[in-house]
């Protein structure tokens, strides 16, 4: 059995109803794989403490009294808590001393997700704690094994999807994980409240697509580049409704992206981190914003998350044609014209 159908099979498991082990080590370079893991054991223990605490730390910004802190402080509200550390390879030895003796009889009524891109099999510290944890190892699968994966990952997130639409998925995107993640993430938004996703909705999507990209128009706005911005408004908006909200959704996550990097939260924690907490995986996407973010003060960040949220209201409630609509938005975002 593959590291992949391993790590498949325990996580099936586990949304059938199975019980999430008390400490896991997320292991191996696809931060979608990762992600993908961690939100599956994330709701299956959820499932059993609803009132759980969640706490989410980049392992540069720990330091021991702090962990000590999240792993061992008691709450009278909170039934248990998840805990994740990305990067944990990067603590400091203090703060690893602190994990390694939690590690060593965890509370079994928490859940601890430990996540690590680069696998050094000779690194002291990291075999601690493969022998201390469930290991889930997240490389590249094989290509035969993308299918099963876009199957469990649609179907984990709600909604189902038809085997020959997955297909088409793969097909129009290929097989790198983290781009289909963020395409499915946005087939997700295409479809709203929909059940299932079919090939024609992969089709559309992949229309809308096809000239310009999420990703292009989300470059565009960040650099302030307003004639660009509405081309790609101009092409986009042809698509039926539901591309609307789609576009409101993707504008906010890039802005409160944005917002965050310059806020003392971005002072401690990576870039990457922060697009993991919001569901940004595209390294593309990703790569413009660390360049461009520097182009927009925090006064202007809130007030086009505002125009965003009014943006989102017109289109639910006012009768204003859509591009009418999107124009007053690309002018909060770029400056008029």
């Amino acid at each position: 059995m593959s590291w992949f159908e391993d790590m498949n099979r325990h996580l099936r498991g586990v949304e059938k109803g199975g019980k999430p082990d008390p400490v896991y080590l997320l292991y191996g370079s696809e931060a979608a794989l990762q992600d993908h893991a961690a939100g599956i054991l994330e709701a299956a223990y959820r499932r059993l403490k609803p009132d759980c605490e969640r706490l989410l730390f980049g392992a540069e910004e720990l330091d021991a009294g702090d962990l000590k802190n999240a792993l061992y402080a008691s709450s009278l509200f909170e039934s248990g808590k998840v805990l994740k550390i990305v990067e944990v390879k990067s603590l400091i030895p203090s703060v690893r001393k602190v994990l390694i003796s939690y590690l060593e009889s965890p509370d079994p009524e928490n859940l601890i997700i430990l996540a690590v891109s680069k696998i050094e099999r000779r690194n002291k510290f990291l075999s601690q704690l493969e022998s201390l944890s469930r290991t889930l190892y997240c490389n590249p699968p094989y290509d035969n094994e993308i299918l099963p994966w876009v199957l469990q990952t649609v179907r984990s997130g709600g909604k189902d999807i038809d085997t020959a639409a997955a297909e088409k998925l793969v097909s129009l995107f290929g097989t790198q994980v983290d781009d289909l993640r963020n395409e499915i993430g946005k087939l997700e938004l295409y479809t709203g409240t929909l059940e299932r996703i079919t090939v024609e909705h992969v089709i559309e999507h992949s229309a809308f697509n096809r000239n310009f990209s999420t990703d292009d128009l989300m470059t565009a706005l960040i650099r302030r580049d307003r004639p660009r911005a509405l081309d790609m408004l101009n092409a986009l908006l042809v698509q039926d409704e539901k591309i609307q909200v789609l576009l409101v959704i993707s504008i906010f996550r890039v802005f409160w992206l944005i917002r965050s990097l310059k806020g003392s939260e971005g002072e401690k924690v990576d870039l990457q981190t922060l697009a993991r907490k919001l569901g940004i995986f595209g390294t593309k996407s990703i790569e413009n914003i660390r360049r461009n973010h520097r182009n927009y003060s925090m006064d202007e960040i809130d007030r086009i998350l505002d125009a965003l949220v009014q943006t989102d209201v017109n289109i639910k409630t006012s009768s204003m044609d859509k591009f009418s609509n999107f124009l007053i938005l690309f002018e909060e975002i770029t400056g008029p014209k």
